[in-house]
């Protein structure tokens, strides 16, 4: 029987920031709270990344969109809608630490439309791309 080897699942991601030269030169690092709990927030359309770069994000920058690679293999993924009922009674941060007690590296959390896709790191070491500039706004 052969053993089961750990697979790469590479995705384009991008990141709305008003802190693209700190990532660029320190690479990503967690919030501390988010939709989805701490981690690092990326998504697989830019326009979201923008939304978030304009309206969300904080700093002394101007907004950009950066973009990366992010290996999503041992992410659990989950409608928004169970999310919400799973962190009724528990935060999103006892949520995922019994997810990474579980083996997951991040969590795939699908929007309410069913279709768009948060992708949250929990840290960076699934970050497998050099982030660059995508756009400036």
């Amino acid at each position: 029987m052969r053993s089961k080897a750990a697979r790469a699942v590479a995705v384009q991601v991008f990141h709305g920031t008003r802190s693209a030269a700190l990532i660029i030169m320190h690479g990503f690092q967690p919030s501390q709270g988010g939709e989805f709990g701490p981690g690092i927030y990326f998504s697989e359309n830019p326009d979201t990344a923008a939304f978030y770069a304009l309206h969300v994000a904080r700093g002394a920058e101007p907004p950009m969109i950066l973009t990366t690679t992010v290996d999503v293999d041992r992410f659990y993924t989950i409608r928004k809608v169970d999310w919400i009922e799973r962190t009724v009674k528990r935060t999103p941060r006892t949520v995922q630490n019994a997810l990474m007690r579980q083996g997951y590296r991040g969590i795939i959390g699908i929007a309410l439309n069913d279709y768009e896709r948060q992708i949250v790191a929990f840290d960076a070491s699934t970050v497998v791309g050099q982030p660059s500039i995508y756009a400036t706004l």
